[in-house]
């Protein structure tokens, strides 16, 4: 695990984290097996739109 950078705290706790960009992108996420789902928050310091893909 990576530390992040985001100056804002995550909404919950998360199993996993990354820095994306330093200073810039910080992506948190947590796996339910159970329900067959993954839920993220994302942290990004910008003034314009963001898109983010994931890919199986």
């Amino acid at each position: 695990m990576i530390a992040t950078t985001s100056p804002l705290t995550p909404y919950t706790s998360y199993q996993f984290s990354t820095e994306l960009e330093h200073n810039i992108a910080d992506l948190w996420w947590i796996v339910d097996e159970n329900r067959q789902e993954i839920t993220f928050e994302l942290h990004i310091k910008t003034t314009r739109w963001i898109a983010f893909g994931i890919s199986p």
